[in-house]
C-alpha cells in the first residue's frame, strides 16, 4: 500500500498474487477482503478522476470520452457508477456535437460566400456525430449545396427594391428605375422601367432560362433613366 499509493490496480494485483501463492494461509481471507476494498477504491477513484478531468477540461471532448469509457471497460456491469458513466458519455457526445455545429454556424456567418468550406465542415459533422440532433438540417444543407454546385436551369425574377430619396434628381418626382442582370458572363437582360418611384415593384420574370451553378458570377446594375441613364447601384462578385 505504501508503495502503490493511489495505484489501486497494483494493490489488487498484489493481493491476488498472495491468494494464488498462499491459498491455505490464515491471511488468505484478509487478502480477499483487501482485494475487495481496493476494487471499490479503484472504482470510486477512477470515476471521480474522470469527472474532475472533465470539469477542468470542458472542451477536450475526445479525452473526456476516453476516460469515462476506460472506467466502463475496467469495471463493467459491476462498477458502482457504470450507469452514471454511460449517461455522462451520452451527454459528452451531445455537447461535442453542439459545439462543432456552433463552430460551423459561426464560420458560415463569418464567411457566407465560402459554401464549399461550410459543406466540408458539415460532412465532417455527420461523420463525427451521426446521432446529432442537427443531422436532418445538415443533410438538407448538403442536398441543396450539391444541387447548387451542379449546373442547372433556373428562372429569374426581379421582384422589388427600396432606395434612399437622396438618389433622386432635383425637381424630379422620383427616379425611373430598371434592373440589368448578367449571369456567368452572359447578359440576361433588363427589366421594364418603373417610373417615379423610390419603392419600385418590377415583379418581372425574364423569359429565358438561366444556366447557373454555385460560383458563377452574377452582376446586377440598377439604372435610373430619369434625365440620363446612370447606374445608381452595382452588385458585382469580388475581384
Amino acid at each position: 500500500e505504501l508503495k502503490a499509493g493511489t495505484d489501486y490496480r497494483a494493490r489488487m494485483d498484489a493481493a491476488e498474487q498472495f491468494i494464488e501463492r498462499y491459498p491455505r494461509s490464515p491471511l488468505a481471507d484478509e487478502a480477499k477482503t483487501l482485494f475487495e476494498k481496493y476494487a471499490r477504491a479503484w472504482d470510486e477513484h477512477e470515476f471521480q478522476s474522470a469527472r474532475e478531468f472533465s470539469k477542468a477540461n470542458p472542451l477536450t471532448f475526445d479525452a473526456q470520452l476516453a476516460r469515462f469509457q476506460a472506467y466502463i471497460d475496467h469495471h463493467g456491469a459491476a462498477g458502482k457508477s457504470v450507469a452514471q458513466a454511460h449517461a455522462v458519455v451520452a451527454k459528452i457526445r451531445a455537447d461535442w456535437a453542439e459545439h462543432d455545429y456552433r463552430l460551423i454556424h459561426e464560420f458560415a456567418t463569418r464567411y457566407p460566400s465560402d459554401l464549399a468550406a461550410v459543406a466540408t465542415r458539415v460532412r465532417r459533422l455527420l461523420d463525427d456525430h451521426p446521432a446529432s440532433r442537427h443531422r436532418a438540417a445538415a443533410e438538407q444543407f448538403l442536398v441543396r449545396y450539391e444541387r447548387a454546385a451542379t449546373p442547372h436551369e433556373y428562372r429569374l425574377r426581379v421582384k422589388s427594391g427600396s432606395f434612399a430619396h437622396s438618389i433622386g434628381r432635383t425637381f424630379s418626382s422620383g427616379p425611373d428605375l430598371a434592373v440589368e442582370i448578367e449571369v456567368a458572363g452572359v447578359r440576361v437582360g433588363r427589366t421594364p422601367i418603373v417610373a417615379d418611384s423610390f419603392e419600385p415593384v418590377w415583379n418581372y420574370e425574364f423569359p429565358q432560362n438561366i444556366r447557373w451553378r454555385l460560383g458563377d458570377p452574377v452582376r446586377i446594375r440598377v439604372i435610373d433613366f430619369d434625365y440620363s441613364n446612370r447606374a445608381i447601384l452595382k452588385i458585382e462578385p469580388p475581384a
